[in-house]
């Protein structure tokens, strides 16, 4: 049996997950998703080219994902 963590509510936590957790704080991560949301609509409604650049150079972090489209690459 893996080890585990209690959690808040009594639940046990798998050790692996609490380290991901901790790992990727979910209050950093909100503050980064917001962050990067905000760009993505001050960009969305630039023209130019440092614009379509700063969109490009935020949609490669999600290449991975299937709905990327090869076009977004920077």
């Amino acid at each position: 049996m893996s080890e585990a963590i209690l959690g808040e509510d009594a639940d046990d936590v798998p050790f692996p997950l609490a380290l991901h957790i901790a790992r990727h704080d979910p209050a950093r991560t909100l503050r980064q998703t917001s962050v990067l949301r905000d760009r993505v609509n001050l960009w969305s409604k630039m023209a130019g080219t440092h614009a379509r650049t700063c969109l490009r150079a935020i949609a490669a972090i999600y290449a991975d994902h299937p709905d990327y489209q090869p076009e977004w690459r920077p």
